[in-house]
């Protein structure tokens, strides 16, 4: 009984072994499937940073263009024409590229006063 009970403890002992190894192949299966899955998550949290970035940009921008929309309906209300608001933008654009700040780019008018008929933008600028 011995040598029988000697073999079953060697085939017990070689399957466990045999299970073990397998168990051993199988977690480190899954610990690889774990280590593509963290880097798949990382990556998409990455990637939802930048969009994150990227949506605050647009509101940014968003923002300021519904600003000018409504700066351009106030102009228009105060009685400006399309062209006098063209005119007034370039104006604008000219004072930003001036160095230093307080600079009076409006002037005295443009010479065509109120009393000439000609009714220039800055001239209007200035009775508002």
């Amino acid at each position: 009984m011995s040598s029988y009970s000697g073999s079953f403890d060697r085939i017990s002992t070689s399957t466990n072994l045999t299970t073990a190894a397998f168990d051993i192949v199988k977690n480190l299966r899954a610990y690889k499937q774990l280590e593509v899955l963290e880097n798949a998550i990382d990556r998409a949290q990455k990637q939802l940073q930048q969009t994150e970035q990227q949506l605050a940009m647009l509101n940014m921008s968003t923002a300021r263009q519904q600003k000018a929309i409504a700066t351009l309906i106030d102009l228009q209300g105060a009685g400006f024409s399309g062209d006098q608001i063209a005119e007034l933008t370039k104006l604008v654009n000219m004072w930003n590229k001036l160095p230093g700040t307080g600079v009076n780019i409006f002037g005295q008018g443009n010479g065509g006063g109120s009393g000439s008929g000609n009714n220039k933008l800055d001239d209007k600028l200035i009775r508002h």
